[in-house]
């Protein structure tokens, strides 16, 4: 059976974390050291709760607790050993590959019998997503623009791991032909959910003539930014060729 002893009411308890960050994946705790003034000399114990954008508990728990005397809920004590000043709980994210936002750890003091709060009253500790994902872009072929109406051109994004509340990623068509003569848009955005293996298409309509003119080409850019990257680095083309008919000599 574990004995605490209350502090008395001239005691104050603060608190402090390192490290922070910490990469979600890399197996590194982050410390929560608790600090006691006064009269070390018994063992004692001081209240805190959990608190933050992230959890221990539900179907995806994001890390694991050590050195908690008591825990129900989101509420937590620590015990200071008798002849200690300090008493730590150590919070360690747990690995995934879901790319999703940093997620803060927030270590609050509350109240308790015999001793006050003191400064720093809480401490954050930040587990810094490091999963990245992947668009893959694929498409790019030439065709005849023809003498009328349209031909599209399809491209298609596919994104190879899950991203935590999905995402929208912005793409540029440019190149030797000109929108909107040649071709329809000058770009636009996709709107992933978040799925892993999802797809999104870009078409791009190129508009028939009976212009004599030469070969043209554009090209597909996607505009991102980490966590997210591109799969290579090339953008993608379409070519059309003109099927104008030129005149005799």
């Amino acid at each position: 059976m574990a004995t605490g002893t209350t502090l008395d009411d001239d005691v104050k308890v603060t608190v402090a974390v390192s490290p922070s960050p910490v990469n979600e994946n890399s197996g590194t705790g982050m410390a929560y050291t608790f600090i006691r003034t006064g009269d070390p000399s018994l063992a004692a114990t001081a209240n805190f709760i959990y608190g933050g954008t992230t959890t221990d508990t539900g179907a995806k728990p994001h890390y694991t607790e050590a050195g908690v005397s008591t825990l129900a809920s989101s509420v937590g004590a620590v015990i200071f050993a008798a002849g200690s000043p300090t008493a730590t709980v150590t919070v360690t994210p747990i690995g995934d590959a879901i790319v999703e936002d940093d997620e803060a750890a927030l270590l609050p003091i509350t109240s308790g019998t015999g001793y006050g709060i003191g400064v720093p009253a809480a401490a954050t500790g930040t587990i810094t997503n490091d999963d990245t994902a992947t668009l893959t872009l694929t498409g790019g072929i030439a065709y005849n623009e023809g003498n009328a109406g349209s031909t599209s051109y399809t491209f298609t994004a596919t994104l190879n791991k899950a991203v935590q509340g999905g995402f929208t990623v912005a793409y540029t068509n440019n190149g030797t032909a000109t929108a909107p003569s040649d071709y329809a848009g000058n770009g636009g955005t996709l709107t992933f959910t978040g799925s892993a293996g999802e797809t999104q298409t870009i078409t791009v309509p190129v508009n028939g003539d009976t212009a004599i003119d030469p070969d043209e080409t554009f090209t597909v850019a996607l505009g991102l930014s980490p966590p997210l990257r591109r799969a290579d680095r090339r953008d993608l083309h379409g070519r059309f060729a003109t099927d104008g008919h030129h005149p005799h000599q």
